[in-house]
């Protein structure tokens, strides 16, 4: 939880998968929310040997192309919090893709109880249908521009095409996001791992180390000249 006193940091969400499980389920449970536990819908992901994996065994992808996500609650206070940065480790096997995506959430009139909605979707496509999330959190924001977030593939905040692997690290400044000016407006955070293996023989899938963490922006480099030369100039003033 953040604080009104200003911090370098927060973390939103931190996985290294050294243990856990991905739960099956076709509605997610509002029990859910800040567990830490990784939910799918009839996919292959699973926490296995410390990572997130998704082994692309099925023929056509029906069963591993869908998404796992995780959604925790946030209820900070902390309004110099205007960036979030966003890293983690990936392994994509020839012939797959993988896609990552994460919604911020401002809640809604309802609260959160039961099943909230229920996952579907292929392909490096996320949804939720049914009862959608929009209904209990208010504003769906995608994290890469802010816009609403409806979870295509084309909405993803980055995609690794197979024969791939490395580690992804990105800064999003949304403090000019609709409804948005600082982390202190966002009361829910969602990540998902979606993939495209649909294709006899497509390659295995990892993920480790993941990070969401809201952060305060660094000063620019002009912003330093200029408090520098400020600087500077009174000294002289007081000589």
């Amino acid at each position: 939880m953040g604080s009104a006193v200003s911090q370098a940091s927060v973390t939103l969400i931190d996985d290294d998968f050294t243990s856990g499980a991905v739960t099956q389920a076709s509605r997610f449970s509002a029990g859910k929310i800040d567990s830490g536990e990784w939910i799918k819908r009839d996919a292959a992901w699973a926490v296995s040997g410390g990572e997130l994996t998704n082994p692309a065994l099925d023929a056509n992808g029906t069963n591993d192309d869908r998404g796992a996500f995780v959604l925790n609650s946030l209820g900070i206070a902390d309004t110099t919090l205007t960036e979030v940065t966003v890293s983690f480790d990936y392994t994509v096997g020839a012939g797959s893709t993988l896609y990552f995506h994460s919604t911020l959430f401002t809640e809604g009139a309802a609260a959160p109880a039961g099943n909230i909605s229920r996952l579907t979707r292929t392909g490096g496509a996320f949804y939720t249908t049914g009862t959608d999330f929009n209904s209990f959190f208010g504003s769906a924001l995608n994290l890469k521009d802010g816009t609403t977030n409806t979870g295509s593939a084309g909405e993803a905040l980055i995609s690794f095409a197979g024969g791939t692997s490395g580690t992804f690290i990105q800064t999003y400044d949304i403090s000019g996001y609709t409804g948005v000016s600082s982390i202190a407006d966002v009361d829910y955070v969602l990540a998902v791992f979606a993939a495209d293996t649909s294709a006899l023989g497509d390659g295995a899938i990892t993920v480790d180390n993941l990070s969401v963490v809201a952060i305060v922006p660094e000063p620019s480099t002009f912003g330093l000249l200029g408090m520098s030369l400020a600087g500077l100039l009174l000294r002289r003033h007081r000589a």
